[in-house]
């Protein structure tokens, strides 16, 4: 492959027209690699005008089962309102029997609302207004007293101070002795309303729970320290539904996601059959293969996108024809089929091998499974504004 240099980051709040590529069970999130087939010539010339231009373009998620009742078109009335700029990073392009074929490698970077999407001249192309992305700090990171820190400052011309003698929040340590939210105590409110909206609080209850996943998945989030990249880590490794991630997409903070994503976390139990609800594994049969988490985003030489979940373990699923190692998306393991006992529906596959560790798990299809939660009613029903502050 050939990489393409240069990145493109556009100022939030404008309205941007880029070249659009739509596909049913994609929601790209900002930092999360997506590789793509492609063997339609339109979609391949959509690709050539988005690196002839700036180098990116608009992944829309289409909505197969979505209507309007105006006069949209037919692309915009199954297009979700919101989705992610993604800057290509590498293409190379070929001929096979069947014609032309370029194989792209892109990664999100930012958020945008969708205007309108046009179909003119075979290059679809989305006109998309670029979010912005709010970030809160503490909430009591201006009324922790300078008693409470470690490391102090000398009261010199460095060190800047308020009227009442407290250290200015950009010029304190970064580490207080006591927990922000134990300086509650010298506002109007109980520290459990300030702990709910603490980035630093939220990430160590995520970590908590993602502690429970394995070592490996641990030691991944454990490194991460900022709450955007945390929060959108998890969005493209925890398995959950399309109807999520786009909440999760339409929030405009990192404390709104990761309250959301806490609540996803605490709650899920298992995954079924997203046909007929048949039990396929428990939560605690996730685990990390790689270093990057437990979900990967791969496609198949027919241009078939899959968000693939590894398993330590299955059930209920039948395996189907032979095993191969071509096309292997794990290096060194062999493949075979796997679907649903029950329906027949495909569910993902059986990785084996007789050198690696683990000798096989289970790589299931995020798009082919439902995500179980505790106490009903289903999170599907929760809207973005239960999480906004």
């Amino acid at each position: 492959m050939e990489d393409v240099q240069g990145r493109t980051l556009f100022d939030e709040e404008t309205v941007q027209v880029l070249p659009a590529y739509m596909k049913a069970g994609v929601v790209l999130m900002p930092g999360q690699t997506l590789p793509l087939v492609l063997h339609d010539q339109s979609e391949i010339d959509m690709m050539k005008t988005a690196l002839d231009e700036e180098k990116t373009l608009a992944i829309l998620h289409h909505e197969p089962g979505r209507r309007s009742s105006s006069s949209e078109s037919f692309h915009r009335s199954q297009v979700a309102d919101i989705g992610t700029t993604a800057q290509v990073l590498s293409m190379s392009s070929d001929r096979t029997e069947s014609g032309s074929r370029a194989k792209v490698i892109t990664k999100g970077r930012q958020r945008f609302t969708v205007i309108n999407v046009i179909h003119n001249q075979r290059v679809l192309t989305a006109r998309v207004k670029i979010l912005t992305e709010r970030t809160f700090g503490e909430p009591l990171q201006n009324v922790i007293p300078f008693s409470h820190y470690k490391s102090r400052v000398k009261h010199n011309s460095a060190s800047k101070f308020d009227n009442l003698g407290i250290c200015t929040s950009e010029h304190l340590p970064k580490k207080p002795v006591r927990k922000h939210t134990q300086c509650a105590n010298f506002t109007a409110w109980p520290d459990w309303v300030y702990s709910q909206y603490s980035p630093e609080g939220l990430m160590c209850k995520l970590r908590q729970e993602i502690r429970k996943w394995g070592d490996r998945t641990y030691s991944v989030i454990n490194k991460i320290n900022c709450p955007d990249h945390m929060a959108y880590w998890l969005a493209d490794n925890i398995p959950i539904t399309d109807v999520h991630k786009l909440q999760i997409l339409s929030l405009h903070s990192s404390i709104q996601r990761l309250r959301l994503e806490l609540h996803l976390i605490q709650n899920y139990k298992s995954l079924t059959c997203r046909n007929c609800n048949t039990l396929i594994a428990k939560r605690s049969d996730i685990f990390s293969l790689s270093f990057e988490g437990p979900m990967g985003t791969f496609v198949n030489p027919h241009g078939c996108v899959h968000e693939t979940l590894t398993l330590r373990k299955a059930k209920h699923l039948s395996l189907r024809g032979r095993t191969q190692t071509e096309f292997s998306w794990y290096p060194g393991y062999a493949w075979t089929v796997v679907n649903c006992v029950e329906c027949g529906s495909h569910k993902g596959w059986r990785f084996t091998s007789n050198e690696l560790h683990p000798p096989m798990f289970y790589g299931l299809t995020r798009n082919g499974l439902n995500f179980v939660i505790r106490r009903d009613p289903s999170l599907s029903e929760v809207s973005p504004e239960t999480f906004v502050f």
